[in-house]
């Protein structure tokens, strides 16, 4: 998901296998544009923690109680 993972995942056509194939053959040879993709997942993804999400919740909500 492009929100969540940001640059730290490889996107492609749904139905574009030629681009799959590409993405995938690329991550299988290449070991440090695996291991850079790999760090950039874990930094997109270390943001997202339930107190996270809960302090957004709660901010929404405050905001929309406010008269």
């Amino acid at each position: 998901h492009r929100e969540s993972l940001r640059d730290g995942g490889l996107y492609f056509p749904p139905l574009d296998t030629v681009a799959l194939r590409t993405l995938l053959a690329t991550m299988l040879e290449d070991g440090a544009a695996r291991a850079a993709l790999a760090a950039r997942g874990r930094a997109a993804v270390s943001e997202l923690t339930w107190e996270a999400a809960a302090a957004r919740l709660r901010g929404l909500l405050l905001e929309a109680a406010r008269p």
